[in-house]
């Protein structure tokens, strides 16, 4: 090799870690894209590059969850080419790793095991071998496209899967699941990973007590629940004590379906639901009773005055089909001398016309909620007409009241007129009226609306960028008289030193044409 030769090599490989350290800065700053020049530092002997890009990717992935770092090693494999010049199947691991901590190192050998090079991810698998907490990572690599790499991965699992801690056999179970949708692995090998699974959690469920399981993250929780349900290692109680323990909406819903498909749970045992505080549970207990039963039962016209709409309609559903139950009548005599709340929204919801005088007497009612459910169901009758009404509880100075008529109003279509919400809403103090009025006058036609969405419009607002998009959401097939012309002008030239002056330019061109 001649001196310029030797004189280039090192040029490039002085430029090449120059990339390198760039590319640590970038990773330490946050940059993701460069983590595929990042984890080109271990092809170099370069020992100070080695261990300033380890503590890098550490840092980076020190704080993920386990969902997190999949989501991560995934990406790594998507977008690092990680420099094709560089032959990974000549780059030993022993040397790298002497040069770095074991938690370092163990950040790095999870990379490598979703690596571009099979040499390089087989390397890296192997390694993981004698190492606690690193089986999680070989479940991707039963499915790897390289059969060197899936063979050792399934021979690593099946040799350390019996003798490892409840602690990893759990955290091993998402990446489980995963696995059974993807379509490289066996049938034999999944056989064998099932085996062992099951095995080890029939073991470790047997001792543990469901306050435990709370403990885990809520990822493996949900395959917990799965995998327990379909081995039938959860008896029902041992299934409602954790349902009752847990705090996710979305498992308590995988749980009580796993309680509900369980062989032992009959109708009569599945009544306690009915009662949950879930709402979700108690539709659920409801649908689960009529599947089995195909009838009503006694007791569910009860399920009418339920808190919950999904469960009111429901069980009126049931009771139209499979009884003679005057289901309007019922919600009537629950609206007597001592009013229920549920029963005046459930007569909204099955009875759409013909209750307007009898809901009218509730707004006379020393309980708020009461005249708030009233309003509510006044929006749903269909020969209701005094907009009047619904404004004058707009304007009222509680909270759910005023938001009760605005829904109503909405849902009966009224519009009270653009100059009309105007004046209120200069008026108004509060910021339950601002919201719902400046609701109210979006809704309005746009040219109608456009003079005083101008003068409300000021940068420093909060609700400013709200505004802007009343302003600019146009219609060009609305015509405009010349007054109402004459007011858009005007509001323009009032409005000139805060109002960006491209908008004024594109009201002008439009109202050329309408």
């Amino acid at each position: 090799m001649n001196l310029n030769s030797i004189f280039n090599k090192k040029k490039n490989t002085l430029t090449w870690h120059e990339t390198i350290k760039d590319g640590i800065e970038k990773l330490e700053a946050g940059d993701l894209s460069a983590l595929r020049i990042v984890y080109s530092a271990f092809s170099t002997q370069d020992s100070r590059l080695i261990r300033r890009a380890g503590e890098a990717i550490r840092l980076h992935m020190g704080s993920m969850t386990q969902t997190q770092l999949f989501r991560l090693c995934e990406r790594f494999r998507t977008f690092t080419s990680l420099e094709w010049g560089i032959d990974w199947a000549d780059i030993h691991l022993e040397p790298i790793k002497k040069m770095l901590p074991a938690d370092t190192w163990r950040f790095v050998l999870i990379l490598g095991s979703f690596h571009p090079s099979g040499y390089f991810r087989e390397a890296c698998i192997r390694d993981m071998e004698d190492r606690k907490g690193m089986l999680v990572w070989l479940f991707p690599r039963v499915n790897d496209w390289v059969l060197p790499v899936r063979e050792t991965a399934c021979r690593i699992l099946e040799a350390q899967l019996p003798g490892c801690g409840e602690e990893e056999l759990f955290t091993c179970l998402p990446a489980y699941e995963q696995l059974q949708n993807c379509g490289r692995r066996t049938k034999h090998q999944m056989q064998m990973l099932e085996e062992h699974l099951t095995a080890g959690l029939s073991q470790a469920l047997g001792k543990m007590e469901p306050e435990k399981i709370l403990c885990l993250a809520p990822a493996v929780r949900a395959s917990l629940y799965r995998s327990a349900a379909q081995a039938r290692l959860f008896d029902l109680p041992k299934m409602e004590t954790c349902l009752a323990l847990e705090k996710q909406s979305c498992l308590k819903r995988l749980l009580i379906r796993r309680i509900f498909a369980h062989p032992d749970c009959t109708p009569e045992w599945a009544e306690r639901f009915l009662t949950d505080r879930s709402s979700l549970i108690r539709r659920m207990a409801v649908e689960f009773r009529y599947e089995h039963l195909k009838d009503c039962w006694p007791g569910l016209e009860q399920m009418l005055l339920d808190k919950s709409r999904g469960v009111r309609e429901y069980a009126a559903y049931i009771l139209e089909r499979r009884s003679s139950l005057d289901i309007r009548a019922f919600y009537l005599d629950h609206i007597g001398n001592d009013p229920s709340w549920t029963a005046i929204l459930g007569l909204s919801e099955y009875s759409h016309s013909g209750n307007v005088p009898r809901l009218m007497e509730f707004l006379r009612h020393p309980e708020r909620r009461i005249i708030k459910c009233a309003l509510l169901a006044l929006g749903t009758q269909e020969d209701f007409t005094d907009e009047s009404l619904l404004w004058h509880y707009v304007l009222d100075e509680s909270v759910d009241l005023s938001k009760a008529a605005y829904l109503s109003m909405r849902k009966r279509d009224f519009h009270p007129g653009a100059a009309k919400i105007h004046a209120a809403l200069s008026r108004a103090r509060t910021e339950h009226h601002r919201r719902y009025l400046l609701n109210l006058l979006l809704l309005e036609n746009y040219w109608e609306r456009l003079p005083y969405l101008l003068l409300l419009y000021r940068p420093e607002l909060p609700e400013q960028e709200r505004i802007l998009s009343g302003i600019r959401r146009r219609s060009m097939y609305r015509k405009i008289s010349g007054p109402l012309r004459e007011q858009i002008l005007l509001a323009l030239e009032q409005t000139e030193d805060v109002l960006p002056a491209e908008i004024a330019e594109e009201i002008l061109y439009a109202m050329r044409f309408v």
